[in-house]
């Protein structure tokens, strides 16, 4: 059935039939055609317009937004990073100081022990030429010598000998013949650093109150509204009587 009636109250078309049905209750029905001529003479095409441009306008504005939105994350995320690099370049910087001192120490350490063990090897060198004097003369003795003249050289030699013993006696009550070794104690802290330390740093996002104002679109009921002072009282009552038949 053709529509002939608009219900304000449900701001829908209706016919004849509908209104008997569903419209019985409802106070403002008025005729279609009245609502349709009121319309061309209203503002309310200009509103209608002026909310699609509002629409369009807040789209576009919402648009821009979300892409400033990832322009900034994207800007966030390089400058995170550069400072993540920073704080490793300056970590590692200071891990570098702490191994070149150690390289020292190590070689320092490293560099006394040698020369020590040098210094005794050349005095053992000199003792060992020394030892190798008196076995020849301890040869030649045997050989050439008479009985009184070993008997002399024999304490002598045994004196000289003596003596080097207690040289070497000393260098082991000293401790000087114990093995020289290097050793590492590590900072616990650096060797268990997975341990101590397990991130760089945490990510979070957070949310910002929302930036965006909408254009407000003037409500569709409003433009109704604004159009009824148009329609003649006496065509409504005329749709009413249509009703009740």
């Amino acid at each position: 059935m053709k529509y002939e009636n608009y219900c304000q109250y449900h701001d829908k078309d209706c016919c004849p039939a509908c209104i008997a049905v569903d419209h019985k209750n409802c106070t403002e029905i008025m005729l279609l055609q009245d609502v349709m001529n009121a319309f061309k003479t209203s503002a309310s095409l200009s509103t209608t317009e002026s909310n699609v441009k509002n629409l369009q306008s807040n789209i576009d504005h919402i648009l821009a937004d979300r892409q400033q939105n990832l322009d900034t994350i994207n800007e966030e995320r390089q400058r995170y990073q550069n400072e993540i690099t920073q704080v490793r370049t300056k970590v590692n910087v200071y891990l570098n100081t702490f191994e070149q001192k150690i390289f020292k120490e190590l070689e320092t350490a490293q560099k006394k022990i040698k020369r020590d063990t040098k210094n005794l090897i050349t005095d053992l060198l000199e003792k060992t030429k020394v030892a190798n004097t008196l076995a020849e003369e301890i040869v030649a003795i045997k050989k050439y010598a008479t009985e009184y003249q070993v008997y002399i050289g024999s304490k002598l030699i045994e004196n000289k000998a003596e003596k080097e013993a207690n040289y070497l006696r000393s260098l082991l009550e000293e401790g000087k013949l114990r093995q020289n070794r290097l050793k590492l104690i590590l900072n616990r802290k650096l060797s268990n650093i997975e341990s101590i330390i397990r991130t760089f740093g945490t990510v979070e996002t957070k949310i910002r109150e929302k930036s965006i104002v909408l254009k407000r679109r003037e409500n569709k009921q409003a433009q109704i509204m604004s159009i009824i002072p148009n329609i003649d009282k006496t065509k409504i009552s005329y749709a009413r009587q249509k009703k009740s038949f």
